[in-house]
C-alpha cells in the first residue's frame, strides 16, 4: 500500500482562504484587548482603541467618528442649558438614581463629551490621514 504524502493528504497544498477582512477583524480585536488590558480594565480606552484600530484598518468609515464628534459637540451646549435649568437635580430621588448609574452631575457628563469629542475627531482624522496615504501609494504604484 502506497502512503500519499502528508502535505496530500491533508489538503495543505491548496491556498487558504483568508480574506483581508477576517485579517483586519483579528487586528481590531487583538488591539481592543490589548488596550483594555494594558489600561487596567479601562473601557473607555478600549473602545479608543478599538474605534482607532477600526478607522485605520478600513473596517470602519472614519467619517462615522468624525459624525460622533460633531454629535458630542452638538449636545454640548444642551446638556449646558439643561444644567442651568436643573430642578431634577435638587430631588432626593433623582439624585440617588443619577448616583447610582454612575453619573454624579450633568457636568461631568459634558466634561466626558468634550473627551469624547476631540478623541473621535482625532481618530477620524487618523483614519483618513491612513487611507490617503494608502491611495496615495496604489497611485503611485499605477503610474
Amino acid at each position: 500500500m502506497k502512503r500519499l504524502p502528508i502535505v496530500n493528504r491533508f489538503k495543505l497544498t491548496a491556498s487558504i482562504d483568508i480574506s483581508a477582512r477576517s485579517i483586519q477583524v483579528a487586528v481590531v480585536t487583538v488591539i481592543v484587548i490589548a488596550a483594555f488590558f494594558v489600561s487596567r480594565g479601562n473601557v473607555g480606552v478600549a473602545v479608543f482603541c478599538g474605534i482607532l484600530g477600526a478607522s485605520v484598518c478600513g473596517l470602519a468609515d472614519p467619517r462615522l467618528s468624525i459624525v460622533g464628534a460633531l454629535l458630542c459637540l452638538v449636545f454640548y451646549p444642551i446638556l449646558d442649558v439643561v444644567e442651568r435649568n436643573a430642578w431634577l437635580q435638587q430631588s432626593p430621588l433623582v439624585s440617588y438614581y443619577v448616583a447610582k448609574s454612575g453619573i454624579y452631575s450633568i457636568r461631568n457628563v459634558m466634561d466626558t463629551m468634550m473627551t469624547w469629542a476631540f478623541g473621535l475627531m482625532c481618530i477620524g482624522l487618523l483614519g483618513r490621514l491612513a487611507r490617503y496615504v494608502v491611495q496615495r501609494e496604489k497611485s503611485f504604484d499605477h503610474a
